[in-house]
């Protein structure tokens, strides 16, 4: 199911700047003074193994800007440890060339096996709910990369068995999909 033009209208308004929180984390707004942190997570090579879109090495500037200035990124934001106010990882919903609302994490290594995925991913998916989104959602996930596939299987995502047909897919990724 394609994304609903109705939650173009509620999205980019309600999420660009909300901060959601869990018992460990804060999920919210990434912003420039956010560079440094995000640079030294990035600067292990295996945090961006399987995410193709993401060259290394990792120019922050470039992506910080990218991230930013994109409209179609309604979710953009930085995932905080609260008992350090440390920058864990971050985490993207978007809309894919064709229209398809997609989620998408990334967190630093050390942050790695703490579950943080999972709840940050539930997090958002909660949130979305609330707000009335009723729509399918996609995670375009490495089929080498367990950990991910993991998480959003936990979540009720389902492979698509027609990945290639997608353009908007890189070649590399298995397509995942979920209706909220």
């Amino acid at each position: 199911m394609a994304f609903n033009l109705s939650d173009v209208r509620v999205l980019p308004v309600t999420m660009l700047n909300q901060v959601v929180e869990t018992e460990r984390l804060i999920i919210q707004p990434m912003s420039e003074t956010d560079s440094e942190q995000i640079a030294v997570l990035g600067n292990d090579r295996d945090v961006f193994k399987y995410i193709p879109e993401i060259s290394t090495p990792f120019d922050v500037g470039t992506w910080m800007k990218a991230i930013l200035e994109n409209p179609e990124n309604y979710v953009r934001h930085v995932v905080v440890e609260k008992h350090t106010s440390n920058i864990a990882g971050f985490v993207l919903l978007n809309r894919r060339p064709n229209m398809d609302l997609q989620l998408g994490f990334w967190f630093g290594k050390k942050y790695w096996g703490k579950g943080y995925a999972s709840e940050v991913v539930g997090a958002l998916l909660v949130f979305l709910r609330s707000l009335g989104v009723r729509s399918s959602i996609y995670a375009a996930v490495h089929p080498n990369n367990i950990a991910s596939q993991k998480v959003i299987k936990k979540f009720g995502f389902e492979m698509l068995k027609d990945t290639k047909k997608d353009s908007s897919v890189y070649h590399d990724m298995v397509d995942y999909s979920l209706m909220l």
